[in-house]
């Protein structure tokens, strides 16, 4: 179990990275400190974020009505991986 509470605040610490990482300042002190020189690492972790975030509420929906009222949750953070891709596109 407290490996999965590290997993969950690494995840949550990766989205608010993530967030601040849309501002250029901070994106590029990211980058020059990490050794792959990119933010690819982040959105990785991001992505790995979503997809156990994903499989959890899931498995909660399918004891319930089916309602999934994270949709709106997971496609902001899909909006943040986007926006983390384009700027690391464009350098």
């Amino acid at each position: 179990m407290e490996k999965t509470h590290l997993n969950v605040a690494f995840g949550y610490l990766s989205i608010l990275l993530g967030y601040l990482a849309l501002h250029k300042p901070v994106r590029q002190k990211l980058k020059s400190s990490h050794s792959a020189k990119s933010i690819g690492p982040l959105i990785g972790s991001i992505r790995e974020f979503i997809a156990h975030y994903e499989q959890v509420e899931n498995a909660i929906s399918e004891r319930q009505d089916g309602d999934r009222p994270h949709v709106s949750y997971v496609e902001g953070l899909q909006e943040l991986v986007q926006q983390l891709e384009d700027h690391a596109a464009r350098g």
